[in-house]
């Protein structure tokens, strides 16, 4: 949906713009950001970008805000942010997510609320009364009153990492 609410299908290579919002129904999409982030949106999964602006250079005018209606997400963030953490937000109904990271996932549903598991760097997360840190290996779910450690997650996230890089090698092979 665009920025001026009218739908239309995005095409591989299509561009998105600021205030647009993507909604994947039963498919999968990739975005590439300017800055060299990346983000893979999964089935049935609602995704804004409400903010985005790089010129090309790390001069503090940079700035990036996402927002997270539904669904899940996989992400791993680009130049912006790297200079000034504060460049970087993704939001859920019930989380706001910073970084000092470099990857990770994301999934919210209104049933579970919102989920964030770490796979490289830290991430801020705050949720109504919390506020900390996520460290690689380590999954946290909020319902926007606060957050839980999700346990023995370390595991399961050196298998979907290394899943990951796979999927992304055979994607790259494709294009």
């Amino acid at each position: 949906i665009s920025n001026l609410g009218e739908t239309r299908p995005l095409l591989r290579g299509g561009t998105v713009d600021q205030g647009d919002a993507i909604n994947t129904n039963n498919g999968r999409i990739q975005i590439r950001f300017s800055d060299g982030g990346f983000v893979a949106l999964q089935p049935g999964t609602i995704y804004r970008l409400d903010e985005y602006e790089f010129q090309g250079v790390t001069d503090g005018n940079e700035k990036s805000s996402f927002y997270l209606v539904e669904g899940g997400i996989r992400l791993v963030t680009g130049l912006i942010g790297r200079k000034n953490k504060e460049t970087f937000k993704l939001s859920t109904p019930v989380a706001t997510i910073g970084i000092r990271g470099t990857s990770g996932k994301v999934v919210h549903t209104e049933a579970t609320g919102t989920l964030l598991a770490g796979y490289g760097g830290i991430w801020d997360l705050t949720s109504g009364s919390f506020s900390g840190p996520v460290e690689p290996g380590q999954a946290y779910s909020c319902n926007g009153l606060s957050c839980a450690e999700v346990t023995g997650f370390g595991q399961r996230q050196e298998a979907s990492a290394e899943a990951e890089e796979e999927e992304e090698e055979e994607e790259d092979k494709e294009e």
